[in-house]
């Protein structure tokens, strides 16, 4: 309904505008990367509560649907200064948390809705610069999926009009 939708608005801009509640939203929903290593090592059960699962089941709602790029600025324009010292905080206070993967992930995932920079690259040069980071694999990854399941549902066409019409949209990006 209407009122939740506000609420969504608020959270996504939280998500993109406090780098401490996106990391303590991955905390909520991840588990650090030994922790989850050494219960699948062991064949454990994560026990948790049913208002723990609910929280979670939200949280991962709330990040799977995310779309304000940090770095956006209130009259919805980019900063790629707003951008990096985002970037900066989530990468350090992730790797404290042994989050860094997922909030790579779940960065790369909103990333796809990057506007396009200034200059009339497809994105902005500060989100280009991030994914070209040869420790940064996994997010391009995550972007490349991201992007391809943000398609939906695609039918065959014979004619292959649209898939001809998106790769020639994709090969001018590239350029």
């Amino acid at each position: 309904n209407g009122r939740n939708g506000l609420h969504t608005v608020a959270l996504n801009r939280q998500l993109a505008e406090n780098p401490e509640f996106f990391c303590e939203a991955l905390g909520i929903v991840y588990l650090p990367a030994k922790k989850a290593k050494q219960i699948k090592k062991d064949r454990l059960k994560y026990p948790l509560s049913e208002a723990e699962e609910l929280r979670a089941q939200n949280v991962w709602r709330l990040l799977e649907h995310w779309t304000r790029v940090p770095g956006t600025t209130s009259n919805d324009s980019f900063n790629g200064v707003i951008f990096k010292r985002w970037v900066k905080v989530v990468f350090a206070k992730a790797r404290k948390m042994d989050l860094i993967r997922p909030a790579r992930m779940v960065l790369a995932h909103v990333l796809i809705h990057a506007p396009a920079d200034a200059d009339g690259f497809w994105m902005p040069h500060e989100v280009a610069e991030l994914m070209e980071m040869r420790t940064n694999v996994d997010m391009l990854e995550s972007y490349r999926i991201a992007k391809f399941n943000s398609r939906g549902v695609q039918f065959v066409d014979k004619g292959m009009k649209k898939d001809l019409a998106s790769a020639d949209q994709c090969r001018k990006m590239a350029e």
